[in-house]
């Protein structure tokens, strides 16, 4: 099936189904080209600033002194 003729049907889908048809060829590609980007299943930390009040406080000494006549 040729491009032209998959393109119609690809447009009349949902949009969750167009959502996992664009994973499906993500993964496909990466099965292809080898791998980039996370690894499956591989976690990774992200920063919060949740409890990190002294971050802040440093800040805002820093902008204290700056501001300092």
């Amino acid at each position: 099936m040729s491009l032209a003729e998959l393109l119609p049907a690809v447009r009349g889908l949902g949009r969750g189904d167009k959502m996992r048809l664009i994973q499906l060829f993500a993964d496909d590609l990466v099965r292809q080209e080898g791998s980039f980007g996370p690894g499956e299943g591989a976690e990774y930390p992200i920063w919060s600033p949740f409890g990190c009040a002294d971050g802040g406080e440093a800040l805002q000494r820093l902008l204290d002194r700056e501001n300092a006549p």
